[in-house]
């Protein structure tokens, strides 16, 4: 069998490969030339293509992680659309916060605690899942409810109080009955604050320093209060809170 016959699919002679140089032999410089600049082109372009693959791995690994890190959706509250944030620093030593009790903490505490009673809208008790005491006189019914916010501000007012129980409570007894109830209420008011520190959990970085100690001479470890934080703007939650404000006496009594 001749050569060309085993071979039917090959040309006897070889050609250039570039369209425009189909008369041209393989090894003619223009050839060569032409295919070298072909070659560039096509290593361009496939190093193209695989940044573009590796970039579309990188977000979809991006994407996955982001979503794997937040399979839950955040609860319902009526304030939700309001929340504003801001950058905060925190104030180590509040000179009406920290300290003895003073006038300006009752009056710092008394503006915290004001328009906390809040009134709801059936459809936002639905949304919640949960049911609470009627206001009167609304139509249509409006239901009486609060932010978890102003329970914390009132554990922190109670615990203030217990730890200067002498100034707060003068006439009581360690010991009684009544004492005993306002050690329980401090407790429960522990508990319930950290329970609400872990499930909001502040993840700002404190670092820490070497500080004179209590003796003003022995060196001893100290933090660092955090730096900027990201905080719920309190001013714009407040307001939302006043626009609803209600008062206890406008509920509907038991029974």
């Amino acid at each position: 069998m001749e050569r060309d016959e085993e071979m039917p699919f090959l040309e006897g002679e070889k050609r250039c490969g570039h369209p425009e140089l189909q008369n041209e032999r393989s090894d003619s410089p223009e050839c060569q030339r032409k295919q070298q600049g072909w070659l560039r082109i096509s290593a361009v372009m496939n190093a193209i293509l695989f940044k573009a693959c590796l970039f579309l791995v990188f977000l979809l690994a991006f994407k996955q992680t982001s979503e794997g890190a937040s399979t839950i959706s955040g609860t319902y509250s009526p304030v939700n659309n309001a929340i504003e944030y801001e950058y905060r620093r925190t104030i180590a030593n509040d000179t009406i916060m920290v300290g003895q009790p003073s006038p300006a903490w009752e009056s710092r505490m008394s503006n915290l605690l004001n328009n906390t009673l809040l009134s709801i809208s059936q459809t936002e008790l639905d949304l919640a899942n949960t049911t609470s005491i009627p206001l009167q006189s609304t139509d249509p019914t409006r239901y009486v409810g609060g932010l978890g916010i102003a329970h914390n501000v009132h554990c922190v007012k109670k615990l203030k109080q217990f730890l200067y129980f002498s100034h707060f409570y003068p006439e009581v007894e360690i010991g009684s009955s009544h004492y005993e109830y306002l050690q329980y209420h401090a407790d429960h008011c522990l508990n319930f604050i950290l329970q609400s520190m872990m499930c909001h959990m502040d993840t700002s970085l404190y670092t820490l320093v070497w500080a004179p100690g209590e003796d003003g001479k022995t060196m001893v470890v100290k933090h660092r209060e955090p730096g900027v934080q990201k905080c719920v703007n309190w001013d714009t939650v407040k307001g939302w809170m006043e626009e609803r404000a209600v008062s206890s006496d406008m509920m509907v009594g038991p029974g």
